[in-house]
């Protein structure tokens, strides 16, 4: 009997998506949100990486999500936190993207499984084993967690000037 309830509430008709206006989590709407947006996980962090843009302007407040946006050599940029952990990290990222947000950058803190690395070691990951629970529900297991090469190597150079 319990499936049966479950089968004929999966066959209910959802609503039509495009006349809901929902609040977003974060406290963004789509005229905060860039092309390209830089992520962290502690909200202590957001304000002393804004400090690097031009006019940096507090634009949301909600939960663990603390927004400033800015511009960076005359780019309009977003600097966004998302609390800790996987699910945090995952809720952000979808709303940014919905918002417009084609370039997530993640900076802050990471775990590593090699002793070449020590505390304050500044890396550019190429790869990350995927251990937690959120990224499962999105995605296949056997999907690579990388970054986008590109991208990646754009930083690196930038970064050994």
């Amino acid at each position: 009997m319990k499936n049966a309830r479950r089968r004929e509430w999966n066959c209910l008709p959802l609503p039509r998506t495009d006349t809901i206006t929902m609040e977003k989590l974060t406290g963004l709407t789509k005229k905060d949100v860039p092309r390209s947006v830089f992520v962290c996980g502690d909200p202590n962090r957001v304000k002393g990486i804004a400090a690097f843009l031009d006019s940096p302007r507090e634009l949301a407040r909600s939960r663990e999500f603390v927004s400033f946006g800015g511009s960076l050599g005359g780019t309009k940029t977003l600097i966004i936190s998302h609390g800790v952990g996987a699910s945090g990290a995952a809720i952000c990222f979808q709303e940014l993207i919905e918002l417009g947000a084609e370039t997530i950058v993640r900076l802050g803190t990471a775990g590593a499984f090699l002793d070449d690395y020590v505390i304050g070691d500044v890396f550019i990951p190429m790869g990350a084993f995927r251990l937690e629970g959120a990224s499962r529900a999105m995605v296949q297991p056997e999907y690579p967690a990388v970054p986008d090469f590109a991208l990646a190597s754009t930083i690196y150079q930038a970064l050994a000037r």
